[in-house]
């Protein structure tokens, strides 16, 4: 009962600054879903992320990758229909898997440091933590979703998978150009996200919560956590049992290159770099009031 108690007062006291962060949380998850959406359907590399859903859909979707046409061009890519049909499902299921790990390194944090100092107010911070991450889980996709309608309607969908589809060497540069401005705008609104310091998501809190369980810096935990989801692409494809090796050496070929290099080390940098910029512009956490030391002062005062 304590504990619903002191979220409500926390919520009561720092209402101003948790709205402030909560709108700050949602426009860096509707950035970075726009970056997400337009590297999407481009084969110059992916997220590690997204390689790993595009590797689960080879498993246990028929027909994900593609296996042949008249020219040979497409052999080894994702489908783009089934990919539209089956992406948002499986980044859900992903997230849940995430959050999974985020609560168990969440409530190691939440009993080191509450036995350290006994202030409760940590118990209320970790269950926020959670429910914005659960709340996040479902957002993300619904973001991509609306991405996905104004780039059919405006027929920006069509011409990135015509760029993906061609082989042709304006194709490709467009494409390696389209990526690093998708990889960029991907970049800022995780940064945003992670500026905002209410919703970090499932993702961006499993890196978090473990760089404070283990005292690693956050560019090293993003490095291994990205790591992690890469081998385990690597694996799920490798298992993929519909398809041959011609085809499964094709699908590296255009997923596994420098755009998933770049993903797979750089996202940490890149959001290392944003950051500073992004707490020179307004230090919010200035402004969040202690519900103990609000209390104990007014207790004070009268």
């Amino acid at each position: 009962m304590f504990y619903v108690k002191n979220l409500w007062s926390l919520l009561k006291i720092n209402w101003k600054l948790l709205l402030i962060r909560s709108v700050l949380a949602f426009v860096g998850l509707f950035i970075a879903s726009l970056g997400t959406k337009i590297y999407l359907p481009l084969t110059v590399g992916s997220g590690n992320v997204d390689f790993a859903i595009f590797s689960t859909l080879a498993v246990f979707v028929p027909g994900a990758i593609q296996t042949e046409n008249n020219l040979n061009e497409r052999i080894g890519k994702i489908d783009p229909a089934i990919n539209e049909s089956n992406y948002y499902l499986y980044l859900m299921l992903f997230y849940f898997i995430l959050l999974l790990f985020v609560i168990l390194f969440a409530t190691l944090n939440c009993v080191k440091k509450f036995r350290a100092s006994r202030d409760r107010e940590i118990i209320t911070k970790t269950i926020i933590l959670v429910i914005g991450d659960v709340i996040l889980m479902f957002v993300g996709p619904f973001f991509l979703q609306i991405h996905q309608g104004y780039f059919q309607s405006t027929g920006l969908q069509n011409w990135l998978v015509k760029i993906s589809q061609q082989a042709t060497t304006i194709d490709y540069l467009q494409m390696v150009w389209v990526f690093f401005g998708a990889f960029l705008i991907y970049c800022l609104g995780v940064a945003i996200l992670i500026w905002s310091r209410v919703f970090n998501g499932p993702y961006n809190s499993v890196v978090t919560e473990f760089m404070s369980l283990t005292k690693w810096t956050y560019l090293q935990s993003r490095i291994l956590w990205d790591f992690l989801i890469f081998i385990f692409g690597i694996i799920m494809i490798l298992i993929a049992p519909s398809y041959s090796w011609e085809v499964k050496i094709n699908f590296f070929a255009n997923y596994f290159v420098f755009g998933l290099i770049i993903f797979t080390f750089g996202t940490g940098l890149a959001i290392n770099f944003f950051l500073p910029f992004l707490k020179k512009i307004w230090n919010h956490e200035k402004l969040f009031v202690n519900v103990l030391e609000y209390e104990n002062k007014n207790k004070t005062s009268l």
